[in-house]
């Protein structure tokens, strides 16, 4: 009996799959979702409408009037909003009774793979926002948009930190509540267009605000534009805002008990 209970194989300790094979799992739980006929579909026909109101708003193939409706909707408005709401769409996803016995049952930490998620997501939202970005860029060069080449560096910077910093706060909007959506146009008003417009240090608490301020060098003349801002500066204020809001979900997501399609997380 003895030697029978003593030749037992010891219980196995827990699998660490590694950052690696972690990040290649949730990444191939993200991607495919933007590969969806339907996501494509949507994409491309807005990509279409921008064009068209891109060619629309640019007059005479002045400077201004394209790096003002670039800023001023698409930049600070529109791309922000489809970021955000998409973010907080997926870590919600992770969160329905659907998904939390698959989610949490990984043999991955929970705050390691919200960051994870959360780099998959805004990695494939970086490379998916190319197309309208595209559609934009080539509506001022066919109106003989100047100085095109000299924007488009600074551009594509301002869209690659408006996309982490709204998918950040995306996650933790979708964290909070599942009506993320009544949160984030609270948020849009109160924050991004209220303090956001306050001349004075309280509006550095809006992203926009950075982003603007890092681009008004680009055109001196354009109206509505803050003080400049380094590219340092800005960029730094808006990894803060990723830190402090990705921080936000993961606290959240870690401390929440979830009830699963099976089973009941204690």
């Amino acid at each position: 009996m003895n030697d029978s209970a003593t030749s037992l194989p010891a219980a196995p300790g827990a699998i660490d799959p590694g950052l690696t094979r972690a990040f290649g799992g949730v990444w191939r739980l993200t991607y495919p979702d933007f590969f969806r006929i339907r996501r494509l579909l949507v994409l491309a026909g807005l990509s279409a409408l921008l064009f068209l109101l891109t060619s629309e708003n640019v007059r005479h193939g002045q400077t201004s009037y394209f790096f003002r409706w670039t800023t001023e909707f698409y930049l600070t408005f529109l791309l922000p909003a489809v970021a955000l709401l998409s973010a907080a769409g997926a870590i919600r996803d992770d969160m329905a009774s659907v998904s939390v016995d698959y989610v949490l049952t990984r043999p991955v930490r929970r705050p390691v793979f919200v960051v994870l998620r959360y780099l998959s997501q805004m990695l494939c939202l970086q490379a998916s926002s190319l197309v309208p970005f595209a559609a934009v860029y080539a509506a001022g060069v066919l109106h003989g948009v100047d100085r095109l080449g000299a924007m488009l560096p600074h551009l594509l910077l301002a869209q690659g930190l408006a996309v982490a910093g709204f998918s950040a706060l995306g996650f933790l909007f979708g964290a909070i509540t599942t009506r993320y959506f009544a949160l984030a146009i609270a948020y849009g008003l109160m924050v991004e267009i209220g303090v956001g417009q306050i001349p004075t240090q309280v509006s550095k608490l809006s992203m926009t605000h950075h982003l603007l301020a890092m681009l008004q060098p680009i055109v001196p003349g354009a109206r509505g534009l803050h003080a400049p801002e380094s590219i340092t500066a800005a960029g730094g204020a808006i990894m803060l805002f990723v830190a402090l809001a990705l921080g936000g979900a993961i606290a959240i997501f870690s401390l929440r008990e979830f009830t699963g399609a099976g089973t009941a997380e204690k």
